[in-house]
């Protein structure tokens, strides 16, 4: 490992973060292109808009299957295997959603696309590990987790020019199938294949005595609970928000995708800016008041007849819902010092089952009633995550 990061400093300042980050990207566009054209989906299989959410439920369920058997495959595989594996998952997902014949086919290939990110965004984080220095480490996990928030700052826009042009098909063609190509080729052509010597050692007994120490530390499981819930209480907003603007307020998928770009930047703003005080306030401070203020704002967002009004409550929410990433990674991380992996790839599948939770019930919500009462039940979501982590977590550094 000694000899390798040396050449990653070197590496790192042209080509080996912008790669990393272009990767992390390509799990984006398609979940971007069926939260802002769903409604669109819906009519080319003539499937109401709740089923059409399922799309968003099936795909998180795959993922969250998927990272039970990462922390193997991760140490059977090198990671640069891995994360191509990944890319060409969305590749294909990409290409089969453009064509698929049928809702059932659409949700197959779909699922695919989960498949792959459940690869790529892991491996991109495990291989910065790899190749960089402790102090070069912070700033490029930054970064790579910034590349999903960037993603939309880009993808709104060009998703609905190219839904205007070719329909929300050439959006898979000429977005998401590209981005995975170019981090596929991006990949290949720059990251090292580091030697299994090299990788962190383990076994899958280790991996399954640091699920047991997470699941039976109550602080831990606590996090777990509570990223599930504020999780399910995000993809509202996430999945769900620009139907609700285009439907109820009759936008246009235009100004829809300026909405959801906006909604980009200030998730991304929420998520970086939220860095510079959790280490003074406190982690869990920070996670139960962004994410009781996001709830708040949710059900506001979801309730008001007010076009301008709403879009207030629903970007206020969004900037708080940034902030508590950042402060839940954080309080995470920090719970068993000597189980991170462990503890991070449960995190990270415990958010996927959250997503699919949220996707699922939001569709069926709106199959039985409207968005109001989307809003006030995602609400409860984020009230109960509220709750969960401010009597069951403790936040190690201030103890």
């Amino acid at each position: 490992m000694g000899e390798e990061r040396p050449r990653a400093k070197t590496l790192g300042k042209r080509l080996v973060l912008p790669t990393l980050f272009i990767t992390s990207l390509a799990t984006q566009p398609p979940g971007i292109i069926t939260g802002l054209l769903l409604i669109d989906i819906s009519r080319t299989y003539d499937v109401s808009l709740g089923v059409a959410g399922q799309i968003r439920t099936l795909s998180p369920l795959v993922s969250s299957i998927m990272g039970l058997f990462m922390a193997v495959l991760a140490l059977k595989y090198k990671q640069k295997s891995l994360l191509l594996a990944g890319l060409l998952f969305i590749g294909v997902s990409s290409l089969g959603c453009a064509f698929a014949p049928d809702f059932v086919m659409m949700l197959i290939v779909y699922s695919l696309s989960g498949l792959g990110a459940s690869m790529v965004f892991p491996m991109t984080q495990s291989i910065a590990g790899e190749l960089y220095a402790s102090d070069e480490r912070v700033g490029a996990i930054a970064w790579i987790s910034a590349a999903g928030s960037f993603a939309y700052v880009i993808g709104a826009p060009l998703i609905s020019f190219l839904d205007g042009v070719g329909g929300w098909q050439l959006a898979f063609l000429a977005f998401s199938l590209p981005v995975s190509l170019i981090g596929f080729l991006l990949a290949i052509r720059v990251l090292p294949t580091l030697k299994k010597e090299q990788r962190t050692q383990g076994s899958k007994v280790d991996y399954l005595e640091g699920i047991k120490k997470v699941l039976s530390n109550r602080s831990a499981a606590a996090c777990l609970v509570g990223n599930t819930l504020s999780m399910a209480a995000w993809t509202a907003i996430l999945l769900y928000t620009a139907s609700f603007v285009r439907q109820v307020f009759q936008l246009s998928t235009s100004y829809a995708s300026i909405y959801i770009l906006a909604l980009g930047i200030l998730f991304t703003g929420g998520t970086l800016v939220s860095g510079r005080f959790v280490n003074r306030i406190g982690r869990k401070k920070i996670y139960v008041l962004s994410t009781l203020i996001g709830g708040i704002f949710l059900v506001i967002h979801y309730n008001l007849s007010n076009f301008w009004f709403s879009v207030a409550a629903g970007s206020i929410s969004c900037v708080f819902f940034g902030v508590r990433v950042t402060a839940s990674n954080n309080l995470s991380l920090e719970q068993l010092p000597a189980y991170r992996g462990s503890m991070m790839s449960l995190n990270s599948m415990i958010g996927n089952i959250g997503s699919a939770i949220g996707a699922g019930i939001g569709g069926l919500i709106l199959i039985l009633y409207n968005y109001s009462w989307l809003g006030i039940f995602f609400s409860l979501f984020s009230f109960m995550a509220v709750i969960v982590i401010q009597f069951l977590a403790v936040d190690p550094i201030r103890r």
